[in-house]
């Protein structure tokens, strides 16, 4: 297994590991333990597959975070899923196409402000702060993968140049050898011409 799939992998079971022990131990969590399960592992292990489809995952994520938070009030006892969010909004930003990330942008805004609503006011500025926190993480990851498809297309434009290079090199050096042997030409004809002018 590669490096990069030990990470896509061990990351979300590293926090679906500290989501599970924070949800066993929190004394603030009064939610059913099945509940309790859906929430840590909803929010963790389908950051499995955020490279493959990071719309889905951030949907995902975002239910599991918001439907148990607006039933039970179990989202402010643990800080594990909000890790599953912030990796959820970053791989909307770094893993899709300019389309798909403005998709995830939108998805970010209504799920914030919907849960804004369902919270409260008294707990209205604590959904824009982390609205914010997410859409910073967003934009960072945009900004990432703005680069490595910049990156991308310098390192195939540079390949393109080298296969370019090389080609007016052989031309160049066929164009050499076909006027070495045309002088050749040249030169065994006019020797054979005084050769039989001589005999």
């Amino acid at each position: 297994m590669n490096r990069r799939a030990l990470m896509d992998v061990g990351v979300p079971l590293v926090l679906a590991a500290i989501a599970l022990a924070e949800a066993a131990t929190s004394s603030d969590i009064d939610a059913p333990w099945p509940v309790v399960a859906m929430f840590t592992l909803g929010t963790t292990v389908p950051l499995i597959w955020r490279r493959q489809a990071p719309l889905v995952v951030l949907a995902a994520v975002f239910a599991c975070v918001a439907i148990p938070d607006t039933t039970h009030n179990i989202g402010n006892s643990a800080s594990a899923p909000f890790a599953g969010l912030l990796v959820a909004a970053y791989a909307s930003g770094a893993y899709t196409n300019r389309r798909d990330g403005r998709i995830a942008a939108a998805i970010i805004a209504v799920t914030v402000v919907l849960m804004s609503i369902s919270i409260g006011e008294d707990a209205f500025g604590d959904a824009l702060f982390i609205g914010g926190i997410l859409f910073a993480v967003w934009g960072a990851a945009t900004i990432v993968r703005s680069r490595n498809e910049l990156a991308s297309a310098l390192a195939a434009r540079t390949v393109e140049l080298e296969h370019e290079r090389d080609n007016s090199a052989r031309l160049a050096v066929a164009e050499e050898r076909a006027r070495i042997a045309r002088e050749l030409h040249d030169v065994v004809a006019h020797n054979l011409s005084i050769m039989v002018v001589q005999a």
